[in-house]
């Protein structure tokens, strides 16, 4: 039997974790209780997806990495949510859930270019700059190199100095 673990530390492997009842451990990975209720195959990356805590008030859907133990995503249900019950994956990857009465859960997995690297985020910040020195009337050609050498800048930098953004579990609020 395959213990499913969610990778929490980030450091894409299967190592030490906690047990379901205990609090996350950042240096660890993290144990899911119980096993798949639901589950789809995504014709996109041939990924398999699952849910779990059915019936219990707290349930999540659960992406486990391929392999002999492998790591595991999850997206938990948001408060005073119900454990996710019937699910299916679309042609483009997305998935819907169906809880218990009429909860319905969407689910999409974020690219990793938008959770990782400062590359999407390069682009963002250039398109930002083109806009904003279009605005203020300067030629489309001097906009077009100006957010180039931005977007340009902020990569190579981020790839010099090895800059990653944030994970969700960095923020403290």
């Amino acid at each position: 039997m395959v213990v499913l673990q969610i990778d929490s530390d980030g450091n894409g492997k299967r190592d030490a974790a906690v047990e379901p009842d205990q609090p996350v451990d950042p240096q660890k990975d993290k144990r899911i209780p119980g096993g798949f209720y639901a589950i789809m195959p995504s014709p996109v990356d041939g990924s398999v997806w699952g849910t779990v805590g059915v019936f219990a008030a707290k349930g999540a859907v659960v992406r486990p990495d391929h392999g002999l133990n492998p790591p595991a995503e999850i997206y938990n249900v948001p408060p005073l949510g119900f454990g996710p019950r019937g699910a299916d994956i679309d042609s483009q990857g997305c998935g819907v859930s169906v809880a218990r009465q009429r909860d319905l859960g969407n689910f999409d997995r974020v690219p990793a270019v938008l959770r990782v690297d400062v590359y999407a985020t390069a682009a963002l910040a250039g398109s930002a700059v083109i806009v904003v020195v279009s605005r203020f009337g300067a030629p489309p050609a001097w906009s077009a190199v100006l957010g180039g050498a931005v977007c340009l800048g902020l990569r190579l930098v981020s790839v010099w100095q090895h800059w990653n953004l944030p994970k969700g579990s960095e923020f403290k609020w």
